[in-house]
């Protein structure tokens, strides 16, 4: 895994890509465009994994690389036909129809992204969830602290 993020960009090959998430790396990249708002936005820091066949489904968000430019999508449906298995993506940012894919297009599936700090599921989370789930995190070691003083008050000698 890369120490810090970088673009989607030719200086990377997809080869190298290929090799490094075939090896079990992780890709960490910064999103620069905001085809997958709101869910993903412009300089999220996104960790992505190999993807897997029998491991990818409906609202996972990928990596697809098409016509030399790579994508991230989100998978609404898979599909077998005469061809085999493709899989149709589409980009929760744009008012686009969805476009269907092999496998072999599909780089890498979204693990988590960073925002503002925080470390996020790619689907069905956002900021606020993860900032409300440290609060609750904050009190109830704040309670649990409290009820220690308490008990220890509680059993010193008079």
């Amino acid at each position: 895994m890369a120490d810090s993020p970088g673009p989607l960009d030719r200086t990377f090959s997809v080869d190298r890509w290929k090799r490094l998430l075939g090896g079990g790396g992780r890709l960490r990249l910064r999103m620069q465009s905001s085809d997958m708002a709101p869910i993903v936005l412009p300089g999220d820091i996104l960790e992505l994994e190999e993807a897997r066949l029998l491991a990818l489904h409906r609202d996972d968000i990928v990596l697809v690389q098409t016509r030399g430019v790579c994508l991230l999508r989100r998978v609404c449906q898979r599909l077998l036909t005469e061809g085999g298995e493709r899989f149709e993506v589409v980009a929760d940012g744009l008012e686009a129809p969805p476009t269907r894919h092999g496998f072999d297009e599909i780089l890498a599936r979204l693990v988590c992204l960073q925002r503002e700090g925080e470390t996020l599921r790619p689907v069905g989370d956002s900021v606020d969830r993860a900032r409300r789930r440290r609060r609750w995190r904050e009190r109830l070691g704040n309670l649990w602290y409290g009820l220690l003083l308490r008990l220890g008050r509680e059993s010193e000698p008079d």
